[in-house]
């Protein structure tokens, strides 16, 4: 579950098996007010990443780890003998 809140927060929540009540997986604050929220496949057809807007027009997108991780490995595997 993810939650954009008005004051730039967002909250990715998930549930464990068995338990009734969320736990927060990841959150971040960004300094604009969030005016909308999407999930989707954007860079990758294996992960989904969260893309939102802000108040001011601007577009961002949350990716995961892995993703960011094959972002910047291409320059850093190339060093690396």
């Amino acid at each position: 579950m993810v939650v954009a809140r008005d004051d730039g927060t967002i909250e990715i929540f998930s549930y464990e098996h068995g338990s009734p009540f969320p736990l927060l997986r990841f959150e971040i604050k960004i300094d604009e007010s969030i005016t909308s929220l999407d999930i989707g496949y954007i860079s990758s057809s294996f992960e989904k990443e969260v893309l939102l807007s802000s108040y001011s027009g601007k577009i961002m997108s949350l990716v995961p780890t892995s993703i960011a991780k094959n972002f910047i490995g291409v320059q850093e595997s190339a060093s690396k003998p």
